[in-house]
């Protein structure tokens, strides 16, 4: 049987009402209580993303983060290199000489191509060293002890490293012995301790004064790589030898330059810094 449209309009609109009543009006009543208790379908999801595309926070892991955080570090460094730091000097050269021996670092505010001399005169060291019994005295402190405790002053080692023969004036200046096998020297000192010391380990000592000498200078102890400089003459085995003693005062050698070639070096670069400099006079000349 057919009902009339508005009767059917009105019956449904009973229906619905009573349907969303309990949203609105149903204090204290059991249908809220059920609503309140379960969720229903719309509710919001625990875990909100803004973009479907990204992963939430809970499903971030330190793998999947190393590639940023590596990107971010290259070009971080990038920046800083770009801008001019070059970050702690971590390279020495040394002139380990026969009489006098020198360090000379980068200049921390001149970039490249500027180098200065650690501690100015001051730092040009008496290759000298003394085996007492207080221990290993190095410098103008040993050059001292030669009044008074000579027989266990060593100098001039550089004369002796890593050379096969050794003329009879030398041998009468100083007490020399056969070394060891395992050293690159043929021949070491006797002091007047009766100590074996070959000319490698001289040598080292007094690297490792500069070494100390340079870390206070520069206010750190990073240096890990040295430059060296020796004389055209030495052949291979006086050139390994010379490394050996900075291996053993714990620095590695990078480069080993033949001592003309390093003036040469040292010439360049102070007509450059002589250049530069009168060209800044010149600049501040025209201003005024």
């Amino acid at each position: 049987m057919c009902e009339p449209n508005g009767l059917k309009n009105r019956r449904r609109g009973k229906r619905d009402k009573s349907t969303t009543a309990p949203f609105v009006h149903s204090t204290g009543s059991k249908v809220e209580d059920n609503l309140m208790s379960k969720p229903s379908s719309t509710s919001l999801p625990k875990t909100l993303t803004l973009n479907p595309l990204l992963p939430s926070l809970e499903n971030i892991s330190l793998m999947s983060i190393l590639p940023i955080l590596g990107t971010l570090l290259v070009l971080t460094c990038a920046l800083l290199a770009y801008s001019g730091f070059r970050g702690r000097t971590t390279c020495i050269g040394i002139d380990l000489g026969t009489t006098f021996s020198v360090a000379a670092v980068r200049s921390e505010g001149g970039g490249i191509g500027r180098v200065e001399v650690v501690n100015g005169r001051e730092g040009i060291v008496p290759s000298v060293v003394w085996y007492g019994e207080e221990g290993v005295v190095v410098g103008r402190k040993a050059r001292e002890k030669v009044k008074v405790d000579s027989r266990n002053v060593i100098y001039n080692a550089k004369r002796f490293i890593g050379r096969d023969s050794i003329s009879k004036s030398e041998w009468r200046e100083f007490e020399l012995v056969k070394s060891p096998p395992s050293t690159l020297s043929p021949y070491s000192f006797l002091t007047g301790s009766q100590k074996t010391i070959s000319p490698e380990s001289v040598g080292s000592e007094i690297v490792k004064f500069l070494l100390n000498m340079t870390s206070v200078y520069l206010g750190h102890s990073q240096i890990k790589t040295a430059v060296i400089s020796v004389p055209t003459k030495f052949n291979q085995k006086q050139r390994q030898a010379t490394a050996e003693a900075f291996k053993m005062a714990g620095v590695k050698v990078t480069r080993i330059l033949e001592e003309p070639e390093a003036a040469a070096l040292a010439y360049g670069l102070v007509k450059k810094v002589g250049e530069e400099r009168r060209a800044s006079e010149r600049s501040e000349q025209r201003r005024d």
